[in-house]
């Protein structure tokens, strides 16, 4: 009998409780979402990362979770990476960008992980979107930050993500932005 990681039963977990996000502008179920980012951050991290790709946007997007919630529920070390990578949502789109810009000079080596796999999730899905458009104006009318201020803050990011990052996981970050602006720029 094989032996359970535990990541299963939280997919599982999760396709039961995030009824509180609205997934409806998304291509992909919500689940294959969370495989994704799964699978890029667990590149050398484990179930404990696996498990925080998973929650990495929980606190920010559910109102019924909390940092506090995540440690009764999945312990301190998935609590920790979750709270280094969650937004204040109170705060404009811009601000939340350019904090987490600034924050991954001090992420830990898992939160760090995690916060690559899912810009690279999220740049992937962009590109895949663009190149199924024929109205790019349409697709980035979707971001809160439109084309211009998307890009510049990608831009950022994936800098700053390259300085630190595992290159199996920062090289398919520039990859796939390199190709959104030669995708956006035809």
């Amino acid at each position: 009998m094989r032996k359970s990681n535990g990541c299963g039963e939280l997919r599982d977990f999760f396709a039961h409780r995030w009824a509180e996000i609205d997934f409806d502008a998304l291509d992909r179920p919500a689940v294959a979402i969370l495989d994704d980012v799964v699978q890029k951050s667990r590149l050398e991290h484990g179930v404990v990362v696996a498990k925080a790709g998973l929650l990495h946007d929980v606190v920010e997007d559910c109102d019924s979770w909390t940092i506090e919630r995540i440690e009764v529920e999945f312990g301190p070390a998935v609590r920790d990476i979750v709270a280094q990578l969650t937004e204040d949502k109170s705060q404009s789109w811009e601000a939340r960008k350019r904090d987490g810009i600034e924050r991954v000079a001090r992420l830990s080596a898992a939160a760090l992980a995690v916060k690559a796999a899912d810009k690279l999730h999220n740049l992937e899905s962009l590109l895949a979107e663009l190149r199924a458009s024929d109205d790019h104006a349409r697709v980035w009318a979707r971001y809160n930050g439109g084309r211009e201020r998307t890009i510049a803050m990608s831009s950022e990011l994936v800098r700053a993500l390259e300085a630190r990052a595992d290159p199996r996981i920062a090289r398919p970050l520039r990859k796939t932005l390199d190709e959104i602006l030669a995708t956006t720029e035809r």
